[in-house]
């Protein structure tokens, strides 16, 4: 019988425009949870550039693709020791403008990870608040 995997996630990201369209994002994302009875824990830190597109006037759609580094705790994936090594992630979603200020995100991405010469593959999905600094 197969060892369920609990798990509660967090994160944030900060995304600087250069233009309307084109800009580059930092994300980090945190993972808890049980395995086989084990606590374990991974962290996430990635950067890459994102793409949006302005034309809708409440609507936002983006796209992104990001490299970057996971970190994982002992018994993670069944890991005998804690490890930095390789993540890269690449989705899109939707921003729904609340006002000039807010927004209500809905994103969906791949994950890929490597640990102990094996690749990860897993889909992520959120939804989050987004609060826009700065000028438009």
């Amino acid at each position: 019988m197969a060892e369920s995997w609990k798990s509660k996630a967090s994160g944030g990201a900060l995304t600087e425009y250069v233009n309307p369209w084109f800009g580059g994002r930092l994300e980090v994302n945190g993972y808890s949870g049980t395995e086989a009875g084990k606590s374990v824990s991974a962290q996430t830190v990635t950067y890459g550039p994102v793409f949006s597109y302005r034309r809708l006037e409440k609507v936002v759609p983006f796209g992104n693709f990001q490299i970057g580094a996971i970190h994982a705790s002992t018994g993670y994936l069944g890991i005998s020791e804690s490890a930095f090594k390789f993540d890269m992630t690449g989705g899109g979603g939707l921003d729904i403008n609340i006002n000039d200020r807010a927004a209500v995100r809905a994103e969906g991405d791949y994950v890929m990870t490597r640990f102990l010469d094996l690749r990860q593959d897993n889909l992520r999905f959120s939804v989050s608040l987004v609060i826009h600094f700065g000028h438009k």
